[in-house]
C-alpha cells in the first residue's frame, strides 16, 4: 500500500510538473491583453478533456498574499486565457462552462457572469456531478440573496438578484390585484336588481380563492424577502384591503417602518466612513451592485423588447411606464444607433462576441422632448442564452460641462441632435434642429461649412488635440441677437457610426442669459433656466404661465389689463419705455 501511494504520489507530481513545463509556456508566449479576442486560442494547445484544461489554469497559480487571498493579476490573466482557449476547444462541454462559471464567481468576483454562464451549462446535458456542482452554486446564490435582502429595500441587490426580486414582486401585485378584482365584481354583482342566491355563492368562492392565492404567494415571497420593506407594505395593504385585518396589517407597516429608519441610518453612517475613500466618479461599482434609488435600470429581451423600467429611469427620460414597457429599448437612443441597435442584437446572438456587455461606457441618450443627454451605462446579460436571453441596462447621469452645449452631427453635416442645455443657450427647441444643416446655427453659415470640411479630412491626432476649432463664430439666437461662440469639433460614435460632436463654449457673458419671451396674451413662451430660477421654477414648469402671476402688488391685477389694451404711447416709467 505505501509503495502504491508513493507511486500515485509520483504520477501526480510529473503531470503537474509536464503541464508547467509544456502547456504553461506556449499561453505565456501570448500577448495577454489580446489574447482574449484571439480567434485561434484553441489551436495553443490541444487540451484532451476539461480536467486537463482545469488543472492547468490552476498549476499557474501565484499568490502575492496568502493570508489576505490575494493574487497575482497576470497569473489571474494566465488563468483566463488557458480557461477561454479550452471553451473554444469544447465549447459542447458542460463541466468546461461550469469551470468558468467557478473561475468568474471564486476569481473574478462576477457573479451575474457565473449565473450566466450557469445557465447556459444546463443546455448542455450535464451529469450528475455537474448539476451537484450546480445546485451548490444555486444554494450559494440564494444565501448571498438571502443576506443582500436583509436590508430593508431591494437597492442593494445584486444584478441577477435585482431581476429575480422584480419577478417575485411582479407575481405578488398581480394576485394582490385578483383579490381586489374579485371583490370589485361581488359588489358589480349586488348593483343588479334582480340578485340570484347562485350569483353570490361564486362570488364568494372567487374571493374565496383570490385571497387564498394572493395570501400563499405572499407568504412565500416574504419567506425569501422577509426584511424587504415593499413586500412588507404592499402585505400590510393586502391585509387591510382584502384580508380586513388592520391590527395584523398595523404590525407590518410598524415593522417596515422600523427596518426603512434603521436602513437609513446605516446607509448615512456607510457614506460618512467612505466618502473619503470613494472616487465620486468611479463607476466601477455598476458591474456589481445595483442601488435603485439612484440607478436607472432597465431590462430588455434578446430583441430588445423592454420587459421591464424602474422609477428612475422613467423620471429620466421622461416617460411613463405604461408607455415604456412593451417597447423596443432603441426608442431610448438617437440616431444612428436606435436603427442599428437591433442588428448589434442580432449579431451578438449569432456569433455570441459581445462589444459593450458587463463594461461601464460613456454614451448619450435621448429624452422623450428629442434632447440628448450623457449616461454612464453598463449592460450585462443576467439570464438565458440565445433568443431566451435577458438583459439589463443599469445607468447613471454622467456630469455635463456646465459652459457648453453639444450637438451631434453626420458627417454629411445634418444634425442629428442636440444637448439638453441647447434651447436655453439659443432658444432653439430639438425640433428646430435635428435634421437641419449644422450652418444654419451661424450668422454666417460659410464659417461653419469651412470648419466641417476641415473636419472631413483631418487625422485623429488632430480631433485628439482639440485643433478643429473656430473662436467667435456668430451663432443665432431665436429671440436675441446673435452671439460670439467657441466651438470644437471632436469625433464620436463607434467604428461603424462615425459622428461629429460640436462643443459650444460662450466666448463671453452673454445678456441673453436672462432673457424671457411672452406671446401677446402675457403666457410665457420662453425663459432662460437662470431666470427661472430667480423666479422659484424651472423654465419647463413656468412654460405658458401667466407673467404677471410674478409680479409684486398692484401691478399683478394693473398689468392683466394693461396688456389686453396697451395704449400706444409708451408711459415714462413702464416696462415698455426701458
Amino acid at each position: 500500500m505505501p509503495a502504491a501511494m508513493a507511486v500515485g504520489m509520483f504520477v501526480s507530481w510529473l503531470r503537474l510538473y509536464l503541464m508547467k513545463r509544456l502547456i504553461l509556456p506556449k499561453f505565456r508566449a501570448l500577448d495577454l491583453i489580446s489574447a482574449s479576442s484571439n480567434q485561434d486560442l484553441k489551436n495553443v494547445h490541444k487540451f484532451v478533456d476539461e480536467y486537463e484544461v482545469e488543472i492547468a489554469s490552476r498549476c499557474g497559480r501565484v499568490w502575492l498574499d496568502y493570508e489576505d487571498r490575494q493574487l497575482d493579476p497576470l497569473a489571474v490573466r494566465l488563468a483566463e486565457v488557458i480557461i477561454k482557449a479550452g471553451l473554444a476547444r469544447l465549447p459542447q462541454r458542460a463541466h468546461m462552462v461550469i469551470i468558468n462559471a467557478n473561475f468568474l464567481a471564486n476569481v473574478q468576483n462576477n457573479k451575474q457572469g457565473s449565473n450566466s454562464q450557469l445557465q447556459g451549462a444546463i443546455k448542455l446535458e450535464p451529469n450528475w456531478c455537474d448539476k451537484y456542482v450546480m445546485f451548490m452554486r444555486e444554494q450559494e446564490h440564494m444565501a448571498r440573496l438571502q443576506k443582500s435582502t436583509t436590508s430593508a429595500s431591494e437597492s442593494a441587490i445584486d444584478l441577477v438578484g435585482y431581476v429575480e426580486f422584480q419577478r417575485n414582486y411582479k407575481q405578488v401585485l398581480r394576485v394582490h390585484k385578483s383579490a381586489l378584482y374579485a371583490q370589485r365584481n361581488f359588489w358589480k354583482v349586488l348593483l343588479h336588481s334582480n340578485v340570484t342566491f347562485t350569483a353570490l355563492v361564486h362570488a364568494f368562492k372567487r374571493i374565496e380563492s383570490a385571497k387564498t392565492r394572493a395570501d400563499r404567494t405572499y407568504q412565500t415571497v416574504l419567506e425569501r424577502y422577509p426584511t424587504n420593506v415593499k413586500v412588507l407594505r404592499a402585505y400590510a395593504r393586502f391585509l387591510e384591503d382584502v384580508k380586513n385585518d388592520p391590527w395584523a396589517a398595523s404590525k407590518y407597516y410598524t415593522e417596515a417602518d422600523r427596518l426603512e429608519e434603521q436602513e437609513g441610518g446605516e446607509q448615512n453612517e456607510k457614506s460618512n466612513n467612505m466618502l473619503e475613500l470613494t472616487d465620486p466618479t468611479d463607476t466601477s461599482s455598476m458591474l456589481q451592485r445595483v442601488d435603485e434609488k439612484s440607478n436607472a435600470v432597465c431590462v430588455c429581451n434578446a430583441s430588445g423588447t423592454i420587459h421591464m423600467a424602474n422609477k428612475v429611469l422613467l423620471k429620466m427620460f421622461g416617460y411613463r411606464k405604461a408607455v415604456l414597457e412593451g417597447k423596443n429599448v432603441s426608442m431610448l437612443m438617437p440616431q444612428p444607433f436606435s436603427s442599428r441597435h437591433n442588428t448589434y442584437m442580432r449579431n451578438y446572438q449569432l456569433t455570441g462576441k459581445a462589444k459593450i456587455l458587463d463594461h461601464v461606457r460613456e454614451v448619450v441618450a435621448l429624452h422623450r422632448d428629442h434632447y440628448v443627454f450623457p449616461v454612464s451605462i453598463n449592460v450585462t446579460k443576467v439570464s438565458g442564452t440565445g433568443t431566451d436571453a435577458l438583459f439589463m441596462g443599469v445607468l447613471k447621469p454622467a456630469v455635463e460641462d456646465a459652459n457648453s452645449v453639444k450637438a451631434w452631427i453626420m458627417p454629411g453635416g445634418a444634425m442629428l441632435c442636440v444637448g439638453a442645455r441647447f434651447t436655453d443657450w439659443f432658444g432653439m427647441s430639438p425640433a428646430d434642429c435635428v435634421g437641419k444643416p449644422f450652418s444654419m446655427l451661424a450668422d454666417e453659415p460659410e464659417a461653419l461649412n469651412r470648419l466641417l470640411d476641415h473636419a472631413m479630412t483631418a487625422p485623429d491626432e488632430d480631433f485628439q488635440a482639440g485643433r478643429i476649432s473656430a473662436e467667435r463664430v456668430m451663432i443665432t439666437h431665436k429671440y436675441a441677437d446673435p452671439q460670439a461662440m467657441d466651438i470644437t469639433i471632436d469625433m464620436e460614435g463607434t467604428s461603424d457610426s462615425r459622428l461629429f460632436v460640436a462643443i459650444i463654449r460662450r466666448h463671453a457673458s452673454s445678456s441673453s442669459e436672462h432673457l424671457m419671451v411672452t406671446d401677446h396674451k402675457g403666457r410665457i413662451m420662453y425663459i432662460t433656466s437662470k431666470l427661472a430660477a430667480i423666479l422659484g421654477g424651472t423654465a419647463q414648469s413656468l412654460q405658458q404661465q401667466e407673467i404677471n402671476k410674478y409680479m409684486a402688488q398692484p401691478f399683478m391685477q394693473l398689468h392683466g389689463k394693461w396688456i389686453k389694451d396697451p395704449s400706444t404711447k409708451i408711459p415714462t416709467y413702464s416696462c415698455r419705455a426701458g
